[in-house]
């Protein structure tokens, strides 16, 4: 999920975040926490996701 203004900054708090969930989500589907960052993107703005799936995986053996 991104929540992101028009000029793409982000001003919202990872308790805001977790509030949301709670009032619109089953209990068990609320997040413990929440990690802000940016996603690997390539020149025309699509994300990376080999990128994502190789940081995910490091250190394990065999994949999925």
């Amino acid at each position: 999920m991104s929540l992101r203004n028009s000029d793409g900054s982000a001003d919202v708090t990872v308790d805001e975040i977790i509030e949301f969930c709670r009032e619109r989500m089953a209990h068990f589907k609320v997040p413990n926490h929440v990690e802000f960052g940016d996603l690997p993107k390539t020149a025309t703005g699509n994300i990376q996701k080999h990128v994502l799936r190789e940081k995910e995986w490091a250190g394990y053996e065999r994949r999925i």
